[in-house]
């Protein structure tokens, strides 16, 4: 009986934490250019309205990475905060555009 006991006050103390428990962090997504990068972080350059500005991520072994990640590439990124460090949790590399040549005929 007093077994019982104890396993009902531990879970009745246990339920509101894992109620409480933090939601999962927010996931964000932006387009860019890559100014630089290293196994471990990467920095896009993003244009809007005329005002380029730099975005900075931690990439860890957990980031999944498609495409050849390069100085001058545009890259796609999903990211989540943690604090203020943009975490990358995706990059995207968007294959180059080929570049068809005219010739007058």
């Amino acid at each position: 009986m007093r077994t019982l006991f104890v396993a009902l006050a531990l879970t009745a103390m246990l339920s509101p934490a894992v109620a409480m428990a933090a939601p999962a962090a927010a996931q964000h997504s932006v387009r860019g250019v890559v100014k630089s990068v290293t196994d471990s972080s990467l920095v896009i350059e993003r244009s809007k309205k005329a005002k380029p500005h730099d975005l900075s991520f931690v990439m860890n072994p957990a980031t999944q990475r498609a495409g050849a990640v390069t100085v001058g590439s545009t890259v796609s990124v999903r990211y989540h905060k943690d604090g203020h460090t943009n975490v990358a949790t995706a990059v995207n590399a968007s294959p180059a555009a080929a570049h068809a040549l005219k010739t007058k005929k």
